[in-house]
């Protein structure tokens, strides 16, 4: 609700201060969309959000918008005459009432420390105290997601009263903003212009992110002084209390990226397909890694002095993943980057690990093919990140894995196969690149039989379980499955892994609420199994499936990362929402949990988050878990409401200002992860 409080206005000005020098990877043809799961980076490495990447799943603005931010080099003086402005922008979105005659147009400038409003208006019926304009912007938060502002600017009437600038949403609503302030200048044909400052340093999320901003600026009309309704006019959609329609407010190096590679390439009207907040510079601010099209680009406030932008044009290769971690311990986000692209009728995937360079350039620091895929033939490597360290492991093969033939890339690793002499390697950073450590052989086996693949999915948790037997013509397990449960044909799969028992292979496929496995691995592929997930029963809710051995038994344990909504304390507003981790394993025909984990909790804007990851274990076989102080937003220790919760089927959150982190070892004997003394 945009409520008594507007915005102002800025030309479309196409300026581009430096182009981003672009440097070409290696080139595929043709190209592919998707991508699966299978191969990605491991949950609670990069692949949970963490360390200093922002993300954001929600669908970002295009860059092209009629407001825009320019930078100025000197503080601007305050009186209130417009003559040193930019053109303005007009408010031509009439939010309530019926604009008639009144017109308004404002503009945005910024320097290191201030952000500049200007706005005029015809406006001759003023009424000191009740019309005004207002500033909506959204910045970038901890997750990615936009967190909203709204500024109130109320001009004084000249010679009797001062102007004030006022907070206009959230708890410090009506009290003026510390710093701020207003000067008026009145027109001889009625109306007026002002001037306004506001430091940055009244947005908290500015202090680490001035890019990927979204904003409209505003006019409210009390009517008051001529009789008539309220009337509010802004720049475009989109209020403080819904962000995800407010457009862009590219500053400087954002309008450089416009003018410079996004129109001439017809590009402009399009918004980001990823978006990723980290810092990749490595100078405590964070730079926005986007992918436009097969253009990978970088911006920032502090990247290249904020003037200028880079892109690298990945050719026929398609983005389908960025992921941004210090995985080097130099202090800087490195970006993790899994591609996919089609040749010679199949497709393949690699992953990357790239580092910005003091030039601003990605220096590519790894490359591995991860996957190779021909129709329902495919094999896949599982990437699984630490500090200073990746391995690279043998997933299962699906399909049949005899029509797969590699062959070496000259730009990456090539892809590890089941039945190759290597079964994982493990590269260490030296310095300046990831050079092999060691690897761990494998007997030369032979390739898998065909096996009928499930299409891709994602989703998991617990509950009844139940096995039933195909009869001779139901071969199809998971249209069985379908039927016998009255699940819609149309209803695709959210998720897949793939486990190899020592009988075979065995499929886990996520289906609405339930995991459902089956394949020559299960009952010798005669029957089907599922587990219900009550807990993440919202669609959508489950955000990554995965497989990999964490208790050293040479069989991979399915993991299910999701969000649910969790029952919020008496009288709390608005939802609480927890985020979970869940390890599974295939015991005796049966999913048995071996380890649940709480990582993030959110309420509004107040969100804490632990740091999530899986490290080698102390016992020398298979994986510990571990989770250490993360990030909080909004809470602080005192203001938590939920300070000393205990272990429970859950393993509690570890907060932010914990003392200590908390190590998960496997025990054996009772077949869990338990935390390690």
């Amino acid at each position: 609700m945009r409520g008594a409080y507007g915005g102002l206005i800025l030309p479309i000005v196409a300026v581009l201060m430096g182009c981003g020098a672009s440097s070409q990877e290696a080139k595929s043809p043709t190209t592919a969309g998707g991508g699966s799961n299978a191969g990605d980076v491991s949950i609670g490495d990069a692949a949970v959000r963490q360390g200093g990447m922002w993300s954001t799943e929600e669908t970002a603005p295009p860059l092209a918008s009629a407001l825009e931010a320019f930078r100025v080099e000197k503080k601007i003086k305050l009186d209130g005459i417009l003559g040193e402005w930019p053109a303005r922008t007009a408010a031509s979105t009439v939010v309530q009432g019926t604009a008639g005659e009144l017109t308004f147009q404002g503009a945005v400038q910024y320097d290191d420390q201030y952000v500049y409003i200007a706005g005029e208006t015809n406006d001759a019926k003023f009424v000191s105290g009740k019309d005004h304009a207002s500033l909506a912007i959204a910045i970038p938060g901890p997750g990615g997601i936009p967190s909203g502002h709204e500024i109130a600017f109320f001009p004084g009437k000249p010679g009797e009263t001062a102007g004030r600038v006022l907070f206009a949403f959230g708890p410090k609503r009506g009290e003026v903003v510390p710093g701020a302030k207003v000067v008026e200048a009145p027109h001889a044909g009625g109306g007026y212009s002002f001037e306004a400052v506001v430091p940055w340093s009244t947005f908290p999320e500015a202090r680490a992110v001035r890019v990927g901003l979204r904003g409209v600026l505003s006019y409210y009309d009390s009517g008051e002084g001529n009789g008539k309704g309220a009337t509010i006019l802004a720049t475009g959609p989109g209020d403080v209390e819904h962000v995800a329609a407010l457009p862009s407010l590219p500053t400087e190096p954002e309008q450089a990226l416009m003018a410079g590679l996004l129109k001439p390439r017809g590009l402009a009207a399009r918004g980001p397909t990823i978006d990723v907040y980290a810092d990749v510079f490595g100078d405590g601010q964070r730079e926005r890694v986007s992918v436009f099209g097969h253009f990978l680009t970088i911006v920032g406030q502090g990247y290249r002095d904020g003037k200028e932008f880079f892109y690298r044009d990945l050719g026929s290769r398609t983005v389908v993943r960025v992921d941004a971690r210090d995985i080097t311990g130099e202090g800087k986000d490195d970006l993790l980057v899994r591609s996919h692209f089609e040749q010679g009728g199949m497709t393949h995937d690699w992953f990357e690990v790239w580092q910005i360079a003091p030039s601003g350039e990605p220096v590519t620091l790894f490359g591995q093919e991860i996957e190779l895929a021909r129709g329902n033939a495919k094999i896949a490597n599982s990437v699984h990140v630490h500090e200073r360290e990746i391995e690279i492991a043998v997933d299962p093969a699906a399909g049949p894995g005899t029509s797969l033939i590699p062959t070496k890339p000259a730009e990456v690793e090539p892809i590890l196969t089941p039945w190759g002499p290597v079964r994982s390697r493990t590269y260490r950073f030296d310095g300046s690149k990831f050079v092999q450590k060691n690897e761990v052989a494998q007997k030369a086996q032979t390739p898998p039989p065909a096996i009928a693949p499930p299409a891709p999915s994602t989703q998991a948790v617990q509950a009844p379980q139940n096995a039933r037997a195909a009869t001779p013509e139901k071969r199809d397990l998971l249209d069985v499955y379908r039927r016998e449960h009255n699940v819609p044909a149309d209803l695709a799969p959210t998720g897949q892994a793939t486990v190899n028992l020592r009988e075979g292979t065995v499929n886990v496929v996520l289906l609405g609420n339930d995991l459902v496995f089956y394949g020559p691995g299960f009952k010798s592929g005669a029957q089907y199994a599922y587990l219900s997930l009550p807990q993440f029963a919202s669609p959508g809710s489950v955000k990554e499936l995965a497989a990999r051995d964490l208790n050293g038994d040479d069989i991979r344990d399915v993991i299910v990362r999701g969000i649910h909504s969790i029952a919020p304390r008496q009288g709390t507003t608005p939802e609480i929402t927890s985020e979970a981790i869940f390890v599974y394993e295939l015991r005796d025909g049966k999913f048995a949990r071996l380890f649940a984990v709480e990582t993030a909790r959110e309420q509004g804007q107040n969100r804490v988050q632990a740091q999530f990851q899986f490290i080698p274990a102390k016992a020398g076989k298979g994986i510990d878990i571990e989770l250490r102080p993360g990030k909080a937003t909004g809470w602080t220790e005192k203001s938590y409401p939920w300070p000393n919760e205990q272990p429970g089927p859950v393993e509690p959150l570890v907060l932010p200002w914990s003392r200590t982190s908390a190590r998960y070892g496997y025990n054996p004997t009772s077949q869990r992860f338990e935390l390690i003394k």
